[in-house]
């Protein structure tokens, strides 16, 4: 199995900056709204 993965050349640095301070958000939103459903069907089986 052979995997290609094609890189950008090259980043701004504002792209690189943005990744940098707000890439938690990207991966903190999804996390916590998938957190927050067990913790409501767990309310409601309580």
């Amino acid at each position: 199995m052979k995997l290609y993965v094609q890189h950008q050349q090259e980043y701004s640095r504002g792209e690189l900056l943005l990744r940098t301070f707000f890439g938690w958000l990207y991966i903190g939103i999804p996390y916590f709204f998938l957190s927050l459903i067990p913790a409501i069907i767990g309310a409601f089986y309580s």
